[in-house]
C-alpha cells in the first residue's frame, strides 16, 4: 500500500481537537484509504478509514496498514482499534472517523520516597448531586478517629524515558512531589501513618497532624454547621441557636451560648452566659462555669458555678452549686451537694430548690415508676378481657406481668437507697428569700411564706423537718 500527501491541510469542524491531516494511506484506483492525523506533541495518531469507492477497489488489511505505518516510522500501534476500524470499514462500507490508532508512552520521572494522604482527607463535605440538604449537617472540619489511616508511604522510583509515536525518546526527568511529614500525634507503622488520637486533621505547610483542640474564631453558624468533636473546643464568637455542640473534652465559649443541644464530656465554661433555645438542653460531665443561665435545662454531673443569675431555668447538679452573688428566679434547682445562693426568688417569681438528691437516680426512679404504672394497666386490661375461668392462658399472662412488677419493685428499692446524699448538706442564701419559694431536703419540705434574709437551711437529725438558721457570711466560699 503506497502513501500520498494531501494538497492542503484538512480538519473536520465537528472534531476541533483532531489536528490537521498529516498523510493519507492508499486510495489509488478506488481503493480503500486511511487519513492520518498526528497531534502536535507527536504522542497520538488518529485515523479516518474510508471504504473503497469502486466495486473492485482494494480493501484494507491490517498487515498492509501496519507495514505502511512502519514505513512512515510510526510506533505504538493500537492493534485492536485498527482491526476493528478495518472490519467496520470493509463490511459496512462506511467511513469510520477519528480512531486512535497509535499512542506514545509518557515518561516517568525519577521520584523520591514520599507520603501520600488518604483520599478522604481531600474529599469535599457537600454532595455533588443537586438535592435539598440541611447545611447544618455539613462541617468544614475534617475529624478523624484514633487509629484512622492518614497516609501511605511510597518508595523511591527510578525514572523511565517516554517515546513518541514517531519513535523519538522523551527524557525521564524528575517528578516533583510534595514531601509531607507526620506530626507528633501520628503513628508510623509499616509504611502507613495512623492518627495517634481522635481529633481534627490539620495540614500546615509540609506537616500533617491531629489536634485534640478545635478553635473556632467566628462562632458557630451555617459556615461551621453542627460541631461534633472528640477533643476540646474553644469558641470566640457567638454560638447561634439550632446548632448542636458536642465535645468529648471541654468547651470554652467566650461569648453568649445560644444552647439548643450542648453535650460536653468534661468542663463547660461560658464567659457570656447560656440562653436556652428550643430544645435548650445542656449536659456537662464534670464542671459548669457560666455568667448566667436563662431558659435552659442544664444537667451537670459535677459542680456548678454561676456568677449573676439563673432565670426561668432548670438545673440538675450532682456536685455542689456555687452562686453566692447570683439570683435564682422562677427556676428549679436539684443539687446533690450543698448550695450557696445570693438570692432565692423575687417579687415577680418564686423558685423550687431540692438539696441532697441525686438527679440521675431520681430520673431513673421516675422511669421505673412509669414502667410499673404501664405494667399495672396491662394487668387490669388482661383481667377485663380474659375470663379467669379460661385457666392456663390467663394464669400464664398474669404470672408474666406480676413477675415483671416484682422485678420493677426490687429495682426501685435498690435505686431508692442511693437517692439521697449520705453526707449532710445545706442550702445557704446570703441575700433575700422571697415568699412562694419551696425548699426540699430528703422527704421534708420548707415552704417560704414570708420574706427572709441570710439563712442556712439544713435537715434535722431525725430527717423529718428542715431547720432555718442565721447564715454566717464570713464562711462564704471564695
Amino acid at each position: 500500500m503506497s502513501d500520498r500527501l494531501p494538497s492542503e491541510p484538512f480538519s473536520e469542524p465537528s472534531k476541533d481537537e483532531i489536528p490537521p491531516l498529516f498523510s493519507t494511506l492508499g486510495g489509488q484506483d478506488g481503493a480503500a484509504s486511511i487519513d492520518l492525523y498526528l497531534s502536535s506533541d507527536e504522542m497520538s495518531l488518529w485515523g479516518t478509514f474510508h471504504p473503497a469507492t469502486k466495486a473492485d477497489g482494494r480493501l484494507l488489511t491490517y498487515a498492509e496498514v501496519a507495514e505502511a505505518l512502519g514505513n512512515l516510522h510510526f510506533t505504538g500501534f493500537l492493534e485492536r482499534a485498527i482491526q476493528e476500524a478495518i472490519f467496520l470499514c470493509n463490511t459496512e462500507k462506511r467511513i469510520v472517523r477519528h480512531v486512535l490508532i497509535a499512542q506514545g508512552r509518557l515518561p516517568k520521572g525519577t521520584r523520591p520516597a514520599y507520603l501520600k494522604l488518604e483520599p478522604q482527607l481531600y474529599a469535599h463535605h457537600f454532595p455533588s448531586e443537586k438535592i435539598a440538604v440541611d447545611f447544618k449537617e455539613y462541617s468544614p472540619f475534617i475529624i478523624v478517629k484514633k487509629g484512622e489511616l492518614l497516609a501511605r508511604a511510597y518508595p523511591a522510583r527510578e525514572g523511565t524515558p517516554g517515546v513518541t509515536v514517531l519513535g523519538k525518546e522523551i527524557p525521564a526527568g524528575k517528578k516533583e512531589v510534595k514531601l509531607l511529614k507526620p506530626g507528633t500525634h501520628t503513628i508510623f507503622v509499616r509504611g502507613k501513618v495512623y492518627a495517634g488520637l481522635a481529633g481534627r486533621f490539620v495540614l500546615e505547610g509540609d506537616v500533617f497532624d491531629v489536634s485534640n483542640t478545635l478553635e473556632i474564631k467566628e462562632g458557630i453558624d451555617y459556615s461551621t454547621g453542627h460541631v461534633i468533636f472528640p477533643g476540646n473546643i474553644s469558641i470566640s464568637g457567638i454560638v447561634q441557636s439550632e446548632f448542636k455542640l458536642v465535645s468529648g473534652g471541654s468547651i470554652t465559649v467566650k461569648d453568649t451560648l445560644d444552647a439548643s443541644e450542648v453535650i460536653c464530656k468534661v468542663d463547660l465554661t461560658c464567659h457570656g452566659g447560656i440562653i436556652g433555645k428550643k430544645p435548650g438542653i445542656v449536659r456537662v460531665g464534670h464542671q459548669l462555669v457560666s455568667l448566667f443561665v436563662e431558659n435552659a435545662q442544664v444537667e451537670v454531673l459535677g459542680t456548678v458555678q454561676i456568677h449573676k443569675a439563673v432565670l426561668h431555668a432548670k438545673i440538675f447538679c450532682n456536685g455542689s452549686f456555687q452562686a453566692p452573688e447570683a439570683k435564682l428566679v422562677s427556676s428549679f434547682l436539684m443539687c446533690k451537694g450543698s448550695a450557696v445562693l445570693g438570692q432565692l426568688g423575687n417579687e415577680h417569681g418564686s423558685s423550687h430548690v431540692v438539696i441532697g438528691k441525686d438527679f440521675v437516680v431520681h430520673r431513673r426512679l421516675e422511669q421505673l415508676r412509669e414502667q410499673y404504672k404501664t405494667e399495672e394497666e396491662h394487668l387490669f386490661q388482661l383481667k377485663s378481657r380474659l375470663d379467669p375461668a379460661q385457666g392456663g392462658r390467663f394464669v400464664d399472662y398474669e404470672k408474666q406481668i406480676r413477675d415483671r412488677l416484682a422485678e420493677l419493685v426490687e429495682e426501685m428499692n435498690q435505686f431508692t437507697e442511693n437517692l439521697f446524699n449520705p453526707e449532710p448538706v445545706t442550702l445557704t442564701v446570703l441575700g433575700e428569700i422571697h415568699p412562694g419559694s419551696l425548699i426540699e431536703m430528703g422527704y421534708a419540705q420548707y415552704p417560704v411564706v414570708s420574706l427572709m434574709k441570710t439563712k442556712l437551711f439544713r435537715l434535722s437529725d431525725d430527717k423529718k423537718t428542715i431547720l432555718a438558721e442565721k447564715a454566717d457570711k464570713s464562711k462564704e466560699p471564695d
